[in-house]
């Protein structure tokens, strides 16, 4: 799968971001094998490699856009034997393929970038939004420590997604209030291969 964009209008003038998704599913469960991201700001970029079985191992390159700054490398690892632990890609899988129902919550363990997460999505209610009928869901996230403690993540304080209330469920909008305020990733479009 991929995933790109960039911010736009007055929000890419206050905080330009451009940002690039790659995800290698395994064919047989749409579990992640690989994932890749490339992520430019003002203040540099930021290229992210997962690769995933049991054990997760990341690495991640920052490199300052200032002259003369050095990159700065982090490789990690995370191991997790109770669920499976999926990226940004095979998590919107797998709420897709749910059987939701309004009121029901999902619990995944999510490593989308250099950290994991214990994330809780849960199932508000069924509305029209952006002009398709959408399932509302809420998003709750914890960082997940190095000796497998939950910690409070208050860099995205609310997360909702809607997904198309249909048989594709595609995901039509994502808006979170983060640090730098309202993100939204939206769908533009779509077109079959």
């Amino acid at each position: 799968t991929q995933i790109y964009g960039a911010s736009t209008g007055l929000a890419r003038s206050l905080y330009p971001y451009d940002y690039s998704f790659t995800s290698f599913l395994k064919k047989d469960n749409y579990l992640p094998a690989m994932f890749t991201s490339s992520e430019t700001t003002s203040k540099g970029q930021t290229n992210t490699s997962n690769w995933y079985g049991q054990t997760v191992r990341s690495r991640e390159i920052v490199t300052p856009s200032r002259r003369g700054s050095v990159p700065k490398k982090k490789n990690s690892t995370f191991s997790f034997y109770k669920a499976p632990i999926y990226d940004f890609a095979s998590a919107l899988i797998y709420l897709r393929r749910l059987e939701i129902k309004t009121g029901e919550q999902a619990v995944i363990v999510v490593h989308p970038f250099a950290s994991p997460y214990l994330a809780k999505v849960s199932v508000l209610r069924r509305e029209v939004h952006r002009g398709l009928k959408c399932i509302k869901m809420d998003i709750k996230l914890q960082k997940i420590g190095a000796k497998g403690n939950l910690i409070r993540y208050d860099k995205m304080k609310t997360a909702t997604l809607w997904l198309s209330d249909d048989h594709e469920r595609l995901p039509v909008e994502l808006r979170t209030e983060v640090f730098i305020g309202d993100v939204r990733a939206v769908l533009t479009g779509k077109k079959y291969l």
